[in-house]
């Protein structure tokens, strides 16, 4: 019987290990700028916004020997901003099916950056950031992309 005194042990149920219990950070929602907001931010970085409306404006930025005018804008839904150059009228009649292929094309080349003709029959490139956690870095970064483009695209969108 002695033998035997080390079998209940053996037939016990197993121990069940406890399950871990993580503990889930949630980070406060990323800071959205309002109008205001994204100028005093722009300042900040050194530029001179120069108001165009309540919710726009445009600051000139230097891009090798370009100086650039962008345009600076939340969106309608608060959902993104819009950094945007005026690049000119299209001609009466519009673009030739040639040109406008070829900057469509090169839509491609230079996303997220992007061509376009506002209703009024201007000429624009642009690129939208999305208006979460928006700081100085990321609004200079994309401003130095579009600049960029629209020195680099300069040879497509040049009406003569």
């Amino acid at each position: 019987a002695a033998c035997l005194a080390f079998l209940p042990a053996l037939i016990q149920e197993p121990a069940v290990p406890e399950t871990p219990t993580a503990t889930v950070a949630t980070a406060a929602p990323a800071a959205v700028l309002d109008a205001d907001g994204i100028k005093a931010l722009v300042v900040n970085m050194g530029y001179e916004p120069n108001v165009l409306s309540d919710s726009k404006f445009e600051v000139t930025v230097k891009h090798d020997d370009w100086d650039i005018p962008v345009a600076v804008e939340v969106s309608g839904s608060g959902r993104y901003l819009w950094l945007t150059a005026y690049l000119g009228d299209l001609p009466e009649g519009g673009l030739s099916a040639e040109k406008a292929n070829q900057i469509l094309r090169e839509n491609f080349s230079i996303q997220p950056a992007q061509f376009y003709v506002t209703t009024k029959g201007s000429l624009m490139l642009g690129i939208a950031m999305e208006n979460r956690g928006v700081d100085a870095a990321s609004v200079r970064r994309n401003m130095e992309k579009l600049v960029g483009d629209v020195a680099n695209t300069s040879d497509l969108w040049t009406m003569e």
